[in-house]
């Protein structure tokens, strides 16, 4: 028996085509659709009923209830909730009827379906860890069980001996006696770094696992969202290529219970149909816009648009050559940030004549050191990140290794409060908080959820002594990172006392 899984689609047509040719050629005996095949993307009821004359089971995903009104939409971040009050707008009744009918557990000999948790569905959380995964097959009996929502396909094995490990999602053959926690990964919205859609086959005869990555046609999706001014673009897409580097997740709902309430299932857990599909074997009815018709014109008339294409070609490249020069010129570089010399200041202008006061021992900078995130060195896989007009900030920390610092020339050693401007997602953060460091001195500080990524407060951290000549504060995780750290935008620094 041959199983393909596929989840997340997200109203994505390109990538939704591409994944159903795929399975027409891997004559497969069942498609489970594991949720969310609207939301976020610009064809939710286009790809809703494809998807369900290709499919044997449909389950039930958080964005199909937040377009159905069964989600308290406040907890969704702005792009997830202007996508969901644009896709009920754009699903027909039948759909809206069809949708609401979906299970949100499916079962099959020694197989789980489910959207997010199977421990507890209707809550919508998380299986991001080994611990998760754990926590996962310990409520439950089957071998194998597949969830999607976090948009990353990943592979959790616990083997005989109980010990947990997570596996390369690729191609593997189960290990006997081993049980397995799934994720299919995402069918129209790749978090993973990639640009490419995923789902996943299990052939039960075989015990094998294989995960499909097929390119899709990015250039249309863009041309589809530019046409729909309320949805975002996904970060895949404002990364522009598969290579983009991994680790470029987007910052989605991350909350412990999606729901404010629990949401109103009508069919929790059901048998998958298996054999219903009929329709794989026949070739699939792709729509495409009709091509307008080319009048012919003459030779001397064809040269002269060759010419104005190639004047404007070149023309362009001049343009952005200039636009890349002047922005590398004044946007500073994150490697080599400006050193930040803090010094005491002037005397006053009537006291140069005085005879000279004894120096202090302990130099007090007459105002606050503001150590923005445009001016740091970022190390490991964090990059800067700008929202609209606001202050860029550091985002995408995603291990210990990753680090923020900047340079300081401090003429004489002082003590200094530290303060930080950050925003952070309920979830996410570090289980040892972060550790803020100059010279010898150090301290650790466990941010507080500021409600969102995007709304930023400044907290006190403490206070940290600065030896004397260039020393560097570092900011870095102090214990295992869960679904980021923070939003960091800027640290302040000011002389204690002061």
């Amino acid at each position: 028996m041959r199983y393909a899984l596929v989840s997340d689609i997200h109203a994505n047509w390109p990538a939704w085509c591409a994944v159903r040719d795929d399975l027409r050629a891997q004559q497969v005996d069942a498609v489970v659709c594991l949720g969310d095949v609207v939301g976020y993307g610009p064809s939710p009821q286009r790809v809703l009923a494809d998807v369900r004359q290709y499919c044997d089971q449909l389950l039930l995903g958080n964005h199909e209830a937040a377009a159905l009104g069964r989600l308290d939409l406040s907890i969704f971040n702005d792009a997830a909730r202007r996508a969901a009050e644009w896709t009920a707008t754009q699903l027909d009744a039948e759909s809206k009827t069809f949708l609401n009918q979906l299970p949100m557990v499916a079962e099959d000999e020694d197989l789980l379906f489910v959207h997010a948790d199977p421990v507890a569905p209707e809550g919508w959380g998380y299986v991001e860890t080994c611990k998760d995964a754990e926590a996962c097959l310990a409520a439950t009996t089957q071998r194998l069980i597949f969830v999607g929502h976090t948009h990353l396909p990943e592979v959790y094995v616990r083997r005989p001996s109980g010990a947990m490990a997570q596996l390369p999602p690729t191609s593997l053959t189960l290990e006997a006696g081993a049980r397995y926690l799934v994720n299919v990964g995402s069918g129209g919205e790749p978090r993973d770094g990639s640009a490419l859609a995923t789902y996943c086959i299990y052939d039960s005869t075989a015990q094998r696992l294989d995960f499909r990555r097929l390119a899709f046609d990015l250039a249309a999706l863009r041309a589809e969202l530019k046409l729909q001014p309320q949805l975002d673009l996904p970060w895949f897409l404002q990364e522009h290529a598969p290579d983009a580097g991994a680790e470029k997740r987007e910052r989605a709902i991350r909350v412990a219970k999606v729901a404010t309430t629990p949401i109103r299932v009508t069919a929790n857990r059901v048998r998958i149909q298996v054999g219903r599909n009929q329709r794989l074997q026949a070739a699939p009815t792709v729509v495409t816009p009709a091509k307008p018709m080319i009048m012919p014109v003459d030779a001397a008339a064809a040269r002269q648009r060759r010419a104005i294409r190639v004047a404007a070609f070149f023309f362009t490249a001049a343009a952005i050559l200039f636009i890349i020069a002047a922005v590398v010129y004044v946007w500073p570089s994150s490697e080599a940030p400006a050193l930040v010399v803090v010094t005491a200041p002037p005397p006053p202008a009537a006291a140069v004549n005085a005879p000279a006061a004894p120096r202090p021992s302990v130099l007090r900078a007459p105002q606050v050191i503001v150590l923005s995130a445009q001016k740091a060195v970022l190390k490991g896989k964090l990059r800067l990140e700008r929202r609209g007009n606001e202050p860029p900030h550091i985002a995408y920390w995603n291990q210990v290794q990753d680090t923020v610092s900047w340079k300081l020339d401090v003429g004489r050693a002082g003590r200094y409060t530290v303060s930080m401007v950050y925003g952070l997602e309920p979830r996410a953060g570090a289980v040892g908080g972060l550790a803020v460091s100059c010279g010898k001195d150090w301290l650790l500080y466990q941010p507080h959820a500021t409600g969102s990524w995007y709304t930023f407060e400044t907290v006190t951290l403490g206070e940290l002594d600065l030896p004397a000549g260039v020393c560097a504060v570092v900011v870095r995780p102090n214990g295992k990172i869960k679904g980021g750290l923070m939003n960091l935008r800027e640290l302040r620094l000011q002389p204690a006392g002061g």
